[in-house]
């Protein structure tokens, strides 16, 4: 709200998971790119565990929660449903 109007602003934003630290298959991963890539795999899986995306967003997580002044955002989950017949209707240029 703006101090000397009524005027009020809203903000909405949405995520999208970029990984998820419960995959099963990082292991499999980590073996399967250094095969491909033609290194060593006991460097690759230490590499991967150490150094990996989940460790690094584990850190930002815990750097978010204990130092970041404005603390980590709040959020909730919702679920928009999609009306498919006013979709058609409206690329086809019937408005109802």
């Amino acid at each position: 709200m703006s101090f000397f109007s009524n005027t009020s602003t809203t903000k909405y934003s949405s995520n999208v998971a970029v990984f998820s630290d419960t995959d099963p298959d990082t292991l499999v991963d980590i073996i399967q790119t250094a095969i491909l890539n033609n290194q060593d795999i006991s460097t690759s899986i230490t590499s991967g565990y150490l150094y990996g995306t989940a460790t690094q967003a584990n850190s930002y997580y815990k750097y978010g929660r204990d130092y970041f002044t404005q603390g980590l955002p709040d959020s909730k989950n919702e679920v928009v449903g999609i009306d498919y017949d006013a979709i058609e209707i409206v690329l086809e240029g019937n408005r109802r």
